[in-house]
């Protein structure tokens, strides 16, 4: 009987422990649920007390021990409620340039009609009914990164976490080529690349991990005056001096485990000596639970 009872105890405290765990870490809101799981921890601890003292020493140290965790509850579920309960707001923008001209080339790259160029829509709309629906984009530019700073800004404090995060890294080299790389043959098909080389062959820049050709990236150039898309394998350009502009863009929006979205875009766009955007390349993910 003894052992029965140590073990339920065991059991209600393990489960109740995890569950409330659970809810501290995916929700922003304390509700009844809460109150149930810390309530099945303190049942399970009562039980293992209760199976291992003995019958003389059972009333009275029960009746401590109730007092001791009902207080401990009571003092510190405020301070759950502030600080293991708050959301997690992150918010990083970088722009690496090292000069005036990189700043230009970079705002020419923010500023670009990404539109036009690609046909295709700034952002991709879910629920328009609601007040903040979810929003993709499916580029980088100026607009885009103002409205994820401006949602940012108005949200807080309203989902779980948000983190919003734009980098931008400017390079400058002179005499360059700006190929495509196929992926090894026997190896991993995602693993083709853009890359840029100098003229002794040696890689200067190469898209980041888990983007390229294969993970869906997107590509046009400037064929005289107009843009045209082309495949990844007709990428074999040599410029003189040239930008290159790598972004990438990240927006995460949780309200509990089955209530998110994410947006994340990279790009990267190379800017000619006049600074007139030559070659973009784009790829943007989606993501919702």
């Amino acid at each position: 009987m003894r052992e029965s009872v140590v073990g339920l105890g065991i059991l209600l405290l393990v489960f109740g422990s995890f569950f409330l765990y659970a809810r501290l870490t995916l929700f922003s809101t304390v509700s009844f649920i809460d109150l149930m799981s810390l309530s099945i921890v303190i049942i399970g601890i009562l039980l293992i007390v209760w199976g291992v003292l003995s019958k003389r020493q059972k009333k009275k140290s029960l009746l401590l021990i109730s007092f001791v965790i009902v207080a401990s509850t009571l003092i510190s579920y405020p301070f759950l409620r502030s600080y293991v309960f708050s959301g997690k707001y992150e918010k990083v923008i970088i722009r690496n340039i090292s000069n005036i001209d990189e700043a230009y080339a970079l705002t020419v790259a923010e500023n670009s009609n990404y539109s036009d160029i690609f046909d295709l829509q700034r952002f991709r709309t879910g629920n328009p009914n609601e007040t903040w629906p979810y929003i993709w984009a499916n580029f980088i530019d100026t607009q885009v990164i103002e409205y994820y700073d401006d949602r940012f800004e108005n949200l807080k404090g309203k989902p779980r976490s948000i983190k919003f995060r734009y980098e931008a890294n400017v390079f400058a080299w002179d005499q360059i080529r700006v190929v495509y790389v196929p992926a090894p043959e026997g190896g991993n098909i995602y693993d083709d690349a853009i890359q840029v080389l100098s003229l002794n062959g040696s890689v200067l820049f190469e898209n980041a991990q888990y983007t390229g050709p294969k993970w869906g990236m997107v590509f046009a150039y400037r064929n005289d005056s107009e843009y045209q898309k082309i495949m990844a394998e007709e990428i074999n350009f040599s410029l003189s001096k040239s930008y290159v502009i790598e972004m990438t863009l990240t927006y995460d929006e949780v309200y509990g485990p089955l209530a998110a979205f994410m947006a994340d875009v990279y790009q990267i766009i190379i800017v000619d000596q006049d600074f007139a955007p030559f070659l973009f390349c784009v790829q943007h993910m989606h993501g919702i639970s």
